[in-house]
């Protein structure tokens, strides 16, 4: 985490509806940061993991979520799909 605000990641911003994460359990508002056990700090790490998996893959990520007096990690197995 970094001093006491938002955890190093990638922001959700928008779940889509219907979508894998979304039906994983991932929400609007969490911060994802690692997808396999390895680290996610920026949109082009994430767009570089994810061009390596597959349609079919399971893969296991790593969110934090904001509760009342911290973040607290999470972990959700997300089924992929071709896009």
């Amino acid at each position: 985490m970094i001093g006491q605000g938002m955890p190093a990641g990638i922001y959700v911003a928008d779940a889509v509806a219907g979508g894998p994460a979304y039906e994983a359990g991932i929400q609007n508002g969490d911060i994802i940061t690692a997808i396999d056990g390895s680290a996610v700090r920026t949109s082009k790490e994430l767009q570089t993991q994810l061009e390596n998996l597959e349609s079919g893959q399971e893969i296991t990520v790593k969110v934090r979520r904001q509760s009342r007096e911290e973040y607290k990690e999470l972990e959700y197995h997300v089924n992929l799909r071709a896009r």
